[in-house]
């Protein structure tokens, strides 16, 4: 759990690769089952998504601000919205598909989002994406039989799968149309 813990830290705050998150925490539920996976899962990256947020705030943020932000763009738009409902705002973006999770943790180090909204929210927002992919590999383990499960237990755990896909998919459609509605494009 350490090593799983400590490199899921490194993905979350520095993985490029689309991708690397979900892959993390489909290999946290086959290695430690649903609950402990999901422990894991979003704690490091909720550790990983602080270390890029401090890095940007303190690090590039003077230098972004100079190089990058005029009268308008994006990151303007983006921090007008979060300087109004930071928290919502973490989470939407956390529960979007759409957003590149180290990316986004960068983006909103150069907004005015206060430390302790960027902390909490960002950790609400995990639970549900976390627990998809969680929860798909701890089925896809128990499916393989190598846990001995029945028949039963299987169809039990593929059916709750694909609900929670289902309701996984709303959220982010729901998530999706509010960002914009926010932030704009």
């Amino acid at each position: 759990p350490v090593k799983f813990f400590l490199l899921n830290v490194a993905v979350a705050s520095f993985g490029v690769i689309p991708g690397a998150a979900s892959a993390s925490c489909v290999t946290a539920g086959i290695v430690f089952g649903t609950l402990g996976g999901m422990a894991l899962c979003v704690t490091s990256a909720s550790v990983g998504a602080v270390v890029s947020f401090t890095l940007s705030r303190y690090v590039a943020r003077p230098w972004v601000e100079k190089a990058f932000v005029r009268d308008g763009g994006r990151l303007k738009a983006l921090d007008d919205a979060v300087s109004k409902d930071g928290s919502q705002i973490v989470i939407l973006v956390r529960l979007s598909p759409f957003s590149p999770f180290t990316v986004a943790s960068y983006m909103l180090g150069l907004t005015s989002v206060p430390f302790v909204s960027f902390c909490t929210a960002t950790a609400v927002g995990l639970l549900p994406s976390s627990f998809v992919y969680v929860y798909m590999g701890d089925t896809g383990r128990r499916a393989s039989g190598s846990d001995g499960a029945t028949l039963m237990e299987i169809v039990f755990y593929v059916l709750g799968l694909l609900v929670t896909l289902f309701v996984s998919y709303r959220i982010a459609v729901i998530a999706q149309e509010a960002m914009r509605s926010k932030v704009g494009t």
